[in-house]
């Protein structure tokens, strides 16, 4: 069954055009005298005929006689029945015909189906090349007679008619195929045998035997013998093409002997009647005889040896596989792994020894494969028993001065006779980045009313992936993140441990140095790469998270991230050598809001300007701003500082300057939670004219309110009268908690009307009165902020829609019982 299925394939590479091409001309072949004798008459198929009449004369008369030999006209026969009477089932050639024909390896062609191959078919190609190696399948295709009744020793002539569908005879297609019945002659063996070399291979070409219904190849590994037959079908097969692929310059007659190999992949033995064939293997030398077979399967002499011929092996091994390259950081080399070869690219076991492996390094994936740089030298075959090579490549490329690269590696294998594989498939491997980028410069940082700005020069590494900002605490204006572990323990019977964690003041200072360690820093946000070219050269962070109002001073630490994650400096503490902090504090850019001028009084040669500022925290001081019309050039003409008594306010003849800025070493100023009233008498006017004033105020970080948003206010459009005074109805303790003096006045609130209320208190009738709460949208006020058995007195003022300021209220006290 292996050779049917072998000679399949022979049969689809080489049918359709060999097919006629050999013998052309009607063949008569007979039997040994003898029980049986007959004589076998067949012919090749004409193109366009399909049945066929046969003739048969003594070759002495002068013509055929009028009657064929068959009585009816011979044709492809489409009986089962008939069929299985000339090839029986499983039979060699009912095997032939159900392997050759069929269309898949699992499924057999039906022997009894040939009627219905179509003519001009591949199909009925292979049909009509099987028939020409076997009388029998010759006889069901209506290509051959067997002719019985032969007479033993007779010289007989035959000859072949067409005979169309109608029945009638179309001409002669082939005349005198000569034979004498019993007497059958040996064929001579095919001319011109030549032998050639390849892997694993012998390619056996010899010229036209057109009486041979197939051949006999024999093989030794001596010139004399013994030799031994390697072709199991001897079915004629056209070669068309040489060892290398490249055509023949005619077809020749010829055998392909190869070495067979077994699942594994290793050299295997094929039966040839019932006896076991190896080889052809390379590096042996061969010699080859062939002889000629008649259609009765009768071998004829044998031909002149040709040989010696040598296979080699040519083909390359298969590219080495399962490569893997692994980072050894630790030792700054990447190590390359694969499997061992033991397989050329066909899938058979390399029968020369691989002599080593050579390791190739490429930039890229994808990069020509001339491109690759040879690492090391050759790597040889590890002993039996070890199944994957290793390499190692420890050049100093591969750490490059920024990031991480990727290196990839491709393997080749040569064997002994210089044979190289393709090289293998890429794998890419990089060692670690572990060069952290620069710490960063210029570090920086301005405070806000409710946000720090840090801000640092950008860095230039090219693998650079952005910044982490870190928060850490300041003492005096100085940062001092140190260790606490390194210095010296506290004296005293109080172990160090025992104090509260978070403490600044718990925490020892360095050795001979005033300041205590800061504590620990803490990520407080990130800027991404993107973020930061946004911001261009020099990027910034914006710390949203400190506390609202908080008066303490942070130190900011800015850290570069790369690619890797590698940070710059050190952690978790800064090296003053290399990195810089910077502290920094909430700072109030808000400027206070202008004040209300309450009164504007035209005086000989002067004009006095009255105002009542809104409640401001921080208010410093209040500048007077003079212009010639409403709409002109206001310029400063006087104003006054406010001050908290005892202290008393002074009046500015110049504009005011702030003290200088808060640092992160001064305790901020004392605020003031309270509206304010002032006056400025200018007295450089002129009679007669028309003034126009502005009031604004300054507060201790220096913001000054702008001028356009202060009301203008001149002497003659301005209406001076108060709004009407409020009277305080009632002082008295409140019975619920929380405890404290319930102060009530008229007239009630009224939005229409009013802005609102402001309550004043002093501990003396005649004392200081300061604001207590906010501009009051209501009639009455609870002031908690007193003590039982001491009393207090109280005036309100109103404010109405325009922003008029009435006049205080006659002072009430109450006292909490």
């Amino acid at each position: 069954m292996k050779t049917l299925r072998n000679l399949v394939i022979v049969i689809a590479a080489a049918v359709i055009g060999s097919v006629g091409a050999a013998a052309q001309s009607m063949r008569a072949v007979t039997s040994a005298a003898g029980a049986g004798l007959h004589v076998v008459v067949t012919w090749p198929p004409p193109s366009a005929v399909q049945r066929f009449n046969l003739y048969r004369k003594l070759a002495a008369d002068p013509s055929f006689p009028a009657s064929p030999l068959n009585g009816a006209p011979l044709q492809r026969l489409t009986s089962c029945a008939a069929i299985k009477a000339v090839i029986a089932p499983a039979s060699p050639e009912w095997t032939l015909i159900a392997k050759g024909l069929a269309d898949s390896p699992s499924v057999d062609f039906d022997p009894c189906a040939i009627g219905a191959i179509a003519p001009g078919s591949p199909q009925e190609a292979k049909l009509y090349f099987l028939a020409r190696g076997s009388w029998k399948l010759a006889l069901i295709t209506g290509l051959a007679y067997d002719d019985t009744a032969a007479v033993n020793g007779t010289f007989y002539a035959y000859q072949l008619h067409g005979v169309n569908g109608a029945g009638v005879e179309t001409g002669t297609l082939f005349t005198n195929a000569a034979v004498t019945a019993g007497a059958p002659p040996a064929l001579p063996p095919p001319p011109a045998l030549k032998a050639a070399a390849g892997d694993n291979r012998v390619l056996l070409l010899w010229g036209d035997q057109p009486d041979a219904a197939g051949f006999v190849v024999l093989r030794s590994t001596n010139a004399v013998g013994p030799y031994f037959r390697v072709n199991n079908s001897a079915f004629l097969t056209k070669i068309t093409q040489d060892l290398l692929g490249k055509p023949l310059p005619a077809s020749s007659n010829g055998l392909l002997d190869i070495q067979r190999w077994d699942a594994t992949g290793h050299p295997a033995t094929h039966d040839v009647q019932g006896v076991p064939v190896a080889g052809p293997a390379d590096g042996v030398s061969y010699f080859y005889e062939v002889a000629s077979l008649d259609l009765l399967d009768r071998q004829g002499p044998l031909s002149a040896p040709a040989g010696p011929v040598t296979p080699l092996d040519k083909t390359p091994p298969a590219a080495p596989s399962g490569i893997g390259v692994k980072a050894v950081d630790a030792e700054n080399r990447l190590e390359i792994r694969w499997n061992i070869v033991e397989f050329d690219i066909d899938g058979h076991a390399e029968s020369s020894l691989i002599t080593g492996y050579q390791v190739y390094r490429y930039d890229f994936e994808n990069a020509p494969l001339a491109s690759g740089l040879p690492i090391g030298a050759l790597i040889p075959q590890p002993p039996a028993g070890v199944t994957y090579v290793t390499a190692s490549d420890n050049s100093p490329a591969l750490r490059p001065p920024f990031g991480e690269k990727t290196f990839w590696y491709r393997i080749e294998v040569k064997d002994a006779l210089g044979n190289v594989s393709a090289r293998s498939a890429a794998a890419g491997g990089h060692l670690k980045d572990i060069v952290p980028p620069a710490p960063p410069v210029g570090i920086d940082a301005e405070g806000f009313d409710d946000f720090i700005r840090v801000k640092w020069k950008a860095n230039t590494e090219p693998d650079l992936d952005g910044y982490q900002i870190y928060r850490g605490l300041c003492h005096n204006g100085v940062s001092n993140p140190c260790d606490p572990r390194s210095f010296d323990k506290p004296q005293g019977d109080k172990p160090q441990g025992d104090k509260p964690e978070g403490r600044v003041s718990d925490i020892p200072p360095a050795k001979g140095s005033q300041t205590p360690c800061t504590g620990e820093y803490v990520l407080v946000g990130t800027v991404s790469l993107t973020e930061a070219k946004a911001m261009g050269a020099n990027p910034h962070f914006d710390d949203r998270s400190v506390p609202k109002g908080s008066p303490l001073c942070y130190s900011y630490w800015v850290k570069a991230i790369d690619k890797s994650q590698n940070q710059s400096g050190n952690w978790p503490f800064p090296d003053p050598a290399k990195e810089k902090t910077v502290c920094q504090r909430l700072r109030d850019k808000t400027p206070p809001d202008p004040a209300i001028i309450s009164g504007l009084f035209a005086r000989d040669r002067a004009i006095r300007v009255e105002w009542i500022g809104p409640p401001v925290q921080d208010i410093r001081a209040y500048q007077v701003y003079r212009a010639d019309a409403e709409s002109g050039s206001y310029k400063f003409v006087g104003g006054m500082t406010v001050e908290l008594p005892p202290a008393i306010p002074q009046v500015l003849t110049s504009p005011y300057k702030p003290p200088p800025v808060v640092g992160c070493d001064r305790i901020p100023l004392v605020t003031i939670d309270a509206m304010s009233m002032g006056f400025f008498i200018d007295k450089r006017v002129e009679e007669k004219a028309i003034y126009w004033y502005k009031v604004v105020g300054i507060d201790q970080s220096g913001n000054e309110a702008p001028l356009d948003r202060a009301t203008p206010v001149s002497t003659f459009t301005f209406t001076t009268a108060p709004a009407s005074n409020p009277a305080i109805t009632s002082v008295a303790g409140s019975t619920t908690a929380p405890l404290g003096l319930i102060v009530t006045w008229v007239p009630s609130f009224d939005s229409n009307a009013y802005r609102g209320f402001a309550l004043f208190r002093s501990n003396r009738f005649d004392g200081l009165y300061q604001q207590i709460g906010t501009l009051l949208n209501a009639s009455s006020y609870q002031d908690n902020q007193v003590v039982r058995g001491v009393p207090y007195w109280y005036k309100v003022v109103a404010m109405d829609k325009t922003g008029q300021v009435s006049m205080p209220s006659p002072p009430q006290s109450g006292t909490l019982p």
